[in-house]
């Protein structure tokens, strides 16, 4: 095989030796872009596209990660109902509502009776009552006595298990 393409080269004129190895070198060249550069480039590319999506999804990941952490540090535990209430008494005040709004209920329970707060300040502080503290709302009835201004009744317990 190697000897019939060296017979055929020889009997290729000058000019045609040169058309042919500038055609062998260009399709050589084509074949190693394709092969090699192409899939390079068009992966660095794709990459380039998606990395500000994976940073965005690290961020994610890390404020979860912290939040978890912080959650976890926090795992408050109650030893009697009087540490929870107490708890929940400095949670009401730093929303700025009446301290003396909360009294006891039946059994652990206690019951946050407000007249005359802003329904936003209302609505955040109960939920704060039952994300930060180990209690859950059983029941609630607010009644809006005016614009943005509402009274509320609303009965907490202790989730069980804390």
């Amino acid at each position: 095989m190697i000897a019939g393409l060296r017979a055929w080269w020889l009997g290729l004129a000058r000019r045609e030796r040169i058309a042919t190895a500038a055609a062998s070198a260009f399709a050589l060249a084509a074949i190693l872009f394709l092969v090699a550069f192409e899939p390079a480039w068009h992966t660095r590319e794709r990459l380039a596209n998606e990395l500000p999506r994976l940073r965005t999804q690290v961020a994610q990941i890390e404020a979860l990660r912290l939040e978890a952490r912080r959650l976890k540090e926090r795992g408050l535990r109650f030893d009697n109902p009087q540490s929870l209430r107490a708890a929940a008494t400095k949670l009401i005040a730093e929303r700025n509502l009446p301290a003396d709004a909360l009294r006891s209920g039946e059994g652990d329970g206690m019951v946050l009776a407000l007249r005359g707060v802003e329904a936003s300040n209302c609505l955040v502080a109960l939920k704060e009552l039952s994300s930060e503290l180990p209690l859950r709302i059983s029941s609630a009835r607010i009644t809006r006595i005016s614009a943005g201004m509402v009274d509320a009744e609303i009965t907490l317990v202790p989730v069980k298990g804390q």
